[in-house]
């Protein structure tokens, strides 16, 4: 099966809507193909040259080694490699043409595979994962990440790899942090041993430089996948960040620079929004952060706007 960005072939595979639901929806991938080829069918499978010679039940790491020299030999350099119990999993390069590939095997064959040579994703990668089981299951996963051209991000996807061999990628409501996020980091936040998603939001139409942004937990879902909390959620975590804010403005207002005290400013108005305050106390927090700082008419503008949009509920206003 492949999925492309101009016309879109698919067959009837849950794996595959998993994927380009949760790589990320605005993403574009120009090739993915999934292979989940049943172990013990009868009949002989069309296969593509480059997995030719795979067959199905044979070890995973020598089906990795076997694939990696195929591609090798087409230009790529392998520049990861992770072997788990159920998978091998390949991170490729071809830096002549610019492209990019990952392959995870697994008992079944080529259970995933992933290229990006361009457009809006800049390149697929093999992400290092902080454990073999992410979010505390007993199922190993594999962590693919898609860098994205324009923006200073890697949105990442969970792969699962059960027993069968099947690869399932996990679900995340990066979305309902943001319309446009994306699972960035897997940190354990909170001490527990279990790690949480982040998904950052940024403002970038309030930026001058750097965008504001804070990440937001993600936490590991009942059932699978990576669940937003309610509003108000997390309070530790949400006093530490304000906490390190709060000592990077103070060393900003010193050396009286006002951009780094403005991201910083709307970063506290951010956290209090995230911890339930009300509209006015996140304006207050935007307010204090700002108050005294001598300011060139472009910046003042900048701060009325800003504020007006804080006040309206983090909204544009229509006048």
């Amino acid at each position: 099966m492949t999925l492309s960005t101009g016309r879109v072939r698919v067959d009837p595979d849950p794996i595959s809507c998993h994927l380009l639901r949760h790589v990320k929806t605005r993403m574009v991938v120009a090739a993915i193909a999934l292979i989940a080829a049943p172990a013990g069918c009868g009949g002989r499978r069309r296969e593509s040259p480059e997995l030719a010679y795979l067959r199905v039940g044979v070890s995973p790491r020598a089906e990795a080694s076997a694939l990696a020299r195929s591609l090798e030999r087409g230009g790529y350099r392998l520049v990861a490699r992770y072997d788990g119990e159920r998978y091998s999993a390949l991170g490729l390069l071809d830096a002549s043409l610019g492209r990019t590939a990952v392959r995870v095997i697994t008992r079944r064959g080529t259970a995933v595979a992933l290229d990006a040579p361009g457009g809006e994703v800049a390149a697929v990668e093999l992400e290092r994962a902080p454990a073999r089981d992410v979010d505390g299951d007993g199922t190993e996963d594999v962590i693919v990440g898609a860098r994205e051209r324009g923006l200073d991000r890697t949105c990442l996807v969970v792969v699962r790899v059960l027993a069968s061999g099947e690869a399932l990628a996990l679900p995340t409501e990066a979305a309902r942090v943001d319309r446009d996020a994306c699972l960035e980091a897997l940190e354990d936040i909170d001490g527990d041993g279990r790690l949480e998603g982040l998904a950052v939001s940024r403002w970038i139409a309030l930026a001058r430089g750097a965008p504001p942004r804070i990440a937001v937990p993600l936490h590991p879902c009942r059932r699978a996948g990576y669940c937003a909390p309610a509003v108000g959620a997390d309070r530790p975590y949400w006093r530490r960040e304000a906490g390190r804010r709060r000592a990077l403005l103070a060393r900003a207002r010193q050396g009286l620079d006002v951009e780094a005290s403005y991201k910083l400013a709307i970063e506290l108005a951010a956290i209090a929004r995230r911890e339930d305050a009300p509209t006015g106390a996140q304006v207050s927090a935007f307010d204090d952060a700002m108050r005294g700082l001598v300011l060139t008419p472009g910046q003042a503008r900048s701060l009325a706007c800003t504020r007006a949009f804080i006040a309206a509920g983090w909204r544009a206003r229509r006048d």
